[in-house]
C-alpha cells in the first residue's frame, strides 16, 4: 500500500505550510463594490474591514485556549462610525454589485483620501478592542493557570509537586508577558463600498 498517506495529517508540515500560504496570500483580500441602497445617500463610500487579533505564542503557554486568531469586522461610515452592529455582511452582500477592473482603478484614484482617513479610524477603533480583547485573554489565562496550580496543590499528598508547581508559575509569567508584548491586530481583508440609486 502508500504508507505516505497515513501520515499525511492536518498537522503534517505539508497540509500546514499550504494552508499558511492560502490564507497569508493577498489575492483576493480586497474588494471595491457598487452598493445599491436607497437609504444610502449616492456617493457615499463605506469600508468594511476584517481585522485579526492575534497573539503567535509556544504551544506549550496554551494561549490559544484564550486568545485565538480572533476575527473582528469593522463597517466604517465617512463620519468614522462603526455600523458593524447594525449591519450584517449578510445583508450587504445581498445589495452589493461588482465593478469592471479598468473602472475600479479610476474610482479608487478618486475615493483614496476618503478611504485612508476610514481606515485611520478603522486603526484607532481597533486599538481599543485589541485593548479590551488582551484584557480579556490575560484574565482567562491567570484562571486557567491558577486553576492549574490548585489542582496540583490538591493532589500533594501523593508526592513532591514543587517542580509542577514552579513549572505553572513560570509558565504564568511568561505567558502574561507574551499576551502583553506580542498581541497584535493586523487587517486582513477590506471591502469599499460605493452607495448608488
Amino acid at each position: 500500500g502508500r504508507e505516505d498517506i497515513e501520515f499525511l495529517s492536518w498537522d503534517h508540515p505539508m497540509v500546514r505550510n499550504a494552508m499558511d500560504m492560502v490564507l497569508t496570500s493577498g489575492k483576493g483580500s480586497s474588494v471595491l463594490s457598487l452598493l445599491r441602497n436607497k437609504q444610502i445617500k449616492e456617493g457615499t463610500v463605506l469600508v468594511e474591514a476584517l481585522y485579526i487579533v492575534e497573539c503567535p505564542a509556544p504551544a506549550e503557554l496554551q494561549i490559544r485556549q484564550v486568545l485565538p486568531p480572533t476575527p473582528v469586522r469593522l463597517l466604517i461610515d465617512p463620519k468614522g462610525r462603526d455600523l458593524s452592529a447594525a449591519v450584517d455582511t449578510a445583508a450587504l452582500d445581498k445589495q452589493l454589485k461588482r465593478i469592471k477592473n479598468d473602472l475600479a482603478a479610476q474610482m479608487l484614484k478618486e475615493i483614496q483620501d476618503p478611504v485612508n482617513q476610514m481606515l485611520g479610524k478603522g486603526d484607532a477603533i481597533m486599538s481599543e478592542r485589541l485593548q479590551q480583547l488582551r484584557d480579556n485573554a490575560l484574565q482567562q489565562f491567570d484562571a486557567y493557570w491558577e486553576n492549574e496550580a490548585r489542582r496540583l496543590k490538591s493532589m500533594q499528598h501523593q508526592g513532591d509537586i514543587g517542580p509542577q508547581l514552579a513549572t505553572v508559575q513560570h509558565k504564568l509569567e511568561q505567558g502574561r508577558k507574551v499576551l502583553q508584548e506580542h498581541t497584535t491586530v493586523r487587517l486582513d481583508a477590506l471591502r469599499i463600498m460605493i452607495a448608488v440609486a
